[in-house]
């Protein structure tokens, strides 16, 4: 009988370490999963910037000639202004509706400073911007500056803060 009880006890333990051992492997596994599904904060920016490195090259094929030059003078507004807002780039630019000599036009940019990617509605003259990279002019500002009401109505539409 000593044996026995000698026996039920090693079973308890056998199934003590079994039950311990279960939970630890799926622990494991658990913590396994929610790191790889999660990837940091620097790996989701570099694949969010490459994936947007896609859509400006398919941007720039559509009116490659005619955006290279208003880019330029948008990437180089960006670039002047580091030292203020900090390090940014033009990841993309759409052209929203045009009239004249105004185009309004939608920019998708990262900034280093905040390690994201905004958008941002701006109107353009002639290759130059009016509104919509550093500063937000009012409608009543824009329409003075000839702005045709076309392009205020849908800039006023589109901006984040009206």
């Amino acid at each position: 009988m000593a044996l026995g009880i000698c026996e039920e006890g090693l079973m308890n333990k056998e199934n003590k370490v079994i039950l311990i051992s279960s939970v630890l492997f799926l622990v494991s596994i658990t913590a396994t999963f929610l790191i790889v599904k999660n990837p940091d904060s620097n790996q989701y920016t570099t694949i969010l910037s490459s994936s947007q490195n896609t859509n400006e090259n398919q941007s720039n094929q559509n009116n490659a000639h005619e955006q290279s030059s208003e880019q330029k003078v948008i990437t180089e507004l960006l670039n002047s202004t580091s030292s203020t807002y900090g390090n940014r780039e033009l990841k993309k630019y759409s052209i929203v509706k045009e009239q004249g000599e105004f185009k309004l036009v939608t920019l998708e940019i990262y900034s280093e400073k905040f390690k994201s990617t905004y958008s941002v509605y701006a109107v353009l003259r002639n290759n130059s911007v009016i509104t919509g990279v550093n500063d937000r002019k009012s409608p009543d500002t824009l329409k003075n500056i000839g702005v045709p009401a076309d392009i205020i109505g849908e800039y006023k539409r589109n901006r984040s803060d009206v």
